[in-house]
């Protein structure tokens, strides 16, 4: 499983949960469970015709969000200013 790194930021509060099963159900589950205010995924986009067909998984979580999702770019500004800020 991927390493999830939650930057020390200023009035931000991170709640980690480790959870099995399909990825979009268990997101969407888990959201309505704790009643999110907001879903905040990385993306890097597009990965092939899957992809193309079904959407990408930030989409999908999208279309079945109870709240806002804000998907953040990997590679991305925001995510390097995120980053910089928590070293």
């Amino acid at each position: 499983m991927p390493t999830v790194g939650c930057p020390q930021l200023t009035g931000w509060q991170w709640k980690k949960t480790t959870k099995k099963g399909e990825v979009i159900n268990v997101i969407l589950q888990t959201a309505q469970e704790i009643s999110s205010d907001l879903i905040v995924m990385s993306t890097d986009g597009r990965n092939g015709f899957l992809d193309a067909l079904r959407g990408t998984h930030s989409e999908r979580v999208l279309h079945g969000s109870p709240c806002p999702l804000l998907a953040i770019p990997t590679g991305g500004f925001v995510a390097s200013a995120l980053q910089a800020e928590s070293d």
